[in-house]
C-alpha cells in the first residue's frame, strides 16, 4: 500500500492503532466435504456420469451431475440443421471423459451435503450433485476429473451455491486454458465464424457506484481493432442454462455492431435496447445482480459471460476476479487531493514505460464507490487525467468526474484504490487512518 504525503508521528500512531486493535470477525469455516466410492458404469456426456455407489444398499447406478463445472449440451443447439443437435465441443468433453474414466473405474464422490442434487436424467431419476475423482492405480492417487476436463478447454467453469468447496481452483484452471486457448476456449472449435481474429475486450462493472441503481451493473463489450464487427446473431451466455427467460442464450437483435474503436453495453436490468447508441437491456436482474466477491481464492467469488459467435465459437469472455494472464495498465495514482471543495484523484503512466496506455476497464474505488474511466480513455507518458469529485461538466480524456452524493474523501484518513474490472488492483493511495 502506497500512503499519501502524511506526517511520520500519525502514520506511527496509525500504525500503532492496527496494530493493537482486536481481529475482525472470524470467518466461518466451510463444512467438511463428505465421501463416497463407487465404480463407474457410464459416462453419459461431458459432466454426467454413472456410478454404482458402495454401501448404498442397492447395485442400480446413479447419475450423477459433476459439481463445478459446464460441459457443452448433446442436444438443444441453435444452430445445427435441423435445430436441436448437438452443440459443438460435447462429443469432444464426452470422448475426453470416457478416455479419463472408462468403465469399470474406480471413482470417489465428494460433497458438502449429502443431499445435493441437480436435477434428473432422462429417465426423470434425480441426479446427485457431486464432484468426481478417479483412482490412478500407477499414482495410488485421486485424480479430479472436474479439473481434468477445464484443463484442456473441454468446459466451462460452473458456480454452484452451496457447493463451492473446488470453486476458485476450477476458476483459475479455466482461466488458464483461456489464456493457451484450449479446446472451446479457443476461438474456432466450431468453425471459421465472422470477423475472424477481431480483438474484442469484454469486461463486468459487477461493483456499481450506486448499489440500488436500476442498472448499475453491466456488461462491456469494445472493439479494439480497426474493422466494425456485426453482432447480428452473435450470442451472450454464461454457465448456466437460464441466462435469459430461463434459456441458455441471448441473441444480439438484426442491425447490432461495434464499431472500430467503440463499444457497447448490455444492462441487465430493464430498459429499452437501442441499436443506434450500442445499449441493450436483458431484464434479467436488478441492483446486485453480480456478486461484489472479487477476492481471488474465494470460492464465493466472480462471474463469467461469454460472448459466441453465430457458430456458437467462444469468442470473448467477461471474467472475475483474474488470477491468470490479467489485464493490468501500466497507470498509477499520482496524487489524492482529499480536501477543499474540488477533491480529485490524478492518475498517469508509471515511470519508465513509453507506450500510452489503454484504459478501458479501469476504475478507481472508494468506499464502495466506484468510478469506471471512459472507456477508449488512452493516458500517454508524461499526461495526466484528472477524476474531478465534485460538480459536473464536459467530460474529456484527460478530465472526467465522478461526483459523490454524501461525504467525500475523509480528510482524516481514507483510501482510493486503482484496479480493473477483471478485479486487478493496480495502484493504492492511503492517507492518516487509511
Amino acid at each position: 500500500m502506497r500512503r499519501g504525503p502524511i506526517t511520520a508521528l500519525i502514520t506511527a500512531l496509525t500504525t500503532l492503532a492496527v496494530t493493537a486493535s482486536p481481529a475482525g470477525p472470524a470467518v466461518a469455516a466451510a463444512p467438511a466435504l463428505h465421501h463416497w466410492t463407487g465404480t463407474l458404469t457410464k459416462v453419459a456426456d461431458g459432466d454426467t456420469v454413472y456410478v454404482d455407489i458402495a454401501g448404498d444398499g442397492t447395485a442400480a447406478p446413479r447419475p450423477v451431475r459433476m459439481i463445478g463445472i459446464q460441459a457443452t449440451e448433446t442436444h438443444g443447439s441453435p444452430v445445427t440443421s435441423p435445430p436441436g443437435g448437438a452443440e459443438c465441443g460435447a462429443a469432444a468433453a464426452t470422448r475426453a471423459l470416457r478416455a479419463f474414466m472408462p468403465v469399470g473405474t474406480k471413482v470417489r464422490l465428494s460433497a458438502y451435503y449429502a443431499s445435493s442434487t441437480k436435477g434428473k436424467d432422462a429417465a426423470g431419476r434425480v441426479r446427485l450433485f457431486r464432484f468426481v475423482d478417479r483412482w490412478d492405480p500407477t499414482t495410488r492417487r485421486w485424480q479430479d476429473a472436474q479439473r481434468y476436463l477445464l484443463d484442456r478447454g473441454h468446459a466451462l467453469w460452473l458456480r454452484s451455491p452451496g457447493e463451492t468447496a473446488h470453486t476458485a481452483s476450477y476458476h483459475a484452471a479455466y482461466q488458464r486454458a483461456a489464456a493457451a486457448r484450449r479446446g472451446l476456449l479457443g476461438g474456432t472449435w466450431c468453425g471459421a465464424g465472422p470477423s475472424a481474429g477481431a480483438p474484442l475486450l469484454a469486461w463486468l462493472h459487477y461493483d456499481a457506484d450506486d448499489e440500488n441503481a436500476r442498472n448499475g451493473e453491466y456488461l462491456r463489450i469494445r472493439n479494439t481493432g480497426a474493422t466494425a464487427v456485426p453482432l447480428t446473431g452473435w450470442r451472450l451466455r454464461d454457465a448456466s442454462h437460464h441466462l435469459w427467460r430461463g434459456s441458455t442464450y441471448w441473441t444480439f437483435p438484426r442491425g447490432a455492431s461495434i464499431g472500430a474503436g467503440r463499444t457497447v453495453t448490455v444492462f441487465f436490468g430493464p430498459g429499452t435496447t437501442s441499436v443506434a447508441t450500442g445499449r441493450y437491456y436483458l431484464g434479467i436482474g436488478g441492483p446486485r445482480y453480480l456478486p461484489d466477491d472479487d477476492r481471488p481464492g474465494s470460492d464465493l467469488a466472480g462471474r463469467t459471460l461469454w460472448l459466441l459467435d453465430p457458430a456458437l465459437d467462444l469468442r470473448a469472455a467477461a471474467d472475475y476476479p483474474c488470477t491468470v494472464a490479467c489485464r493490468r495498465p501500466q497507470v498509477e495514482i499520482a496524487d489524492v487531493a482529499y480536501t477543499g471543495p474540488r477533491e480529485h484523484v490524478d492518475l498517469r503512466v508509471r515511470a519508465g514505460v513509453t507506450t500510452a496506455q489503454d484504459l478501458s476497464g479501469v476504475v478507481v474505488a472508494n468506499d464502495g464507490r466506484t468510478k469506471e474511466l471512459a472507456p477508449g480513455t488512452v493516458l500517454a507518458p508524461g499526461e495526466t487525467l484528472r477524476v474531478e469529485l465534485q460538480g459536473t461538466g464536459p467530460a474529456s480524456r484527460l478530465h472526467q468526474y465522478w461526483p459523490h452524493t454524501g461525504t467525500g474523501l475523509e480528510d482524516g484518513g481514507d483510501t482510493v484504490v486503482l484496479r480493473t474490472d477483471w478485479s486487478t488492483v493496480l495502484d493504492t493511495y492511503a492517507w492518516g487512518r487509511g
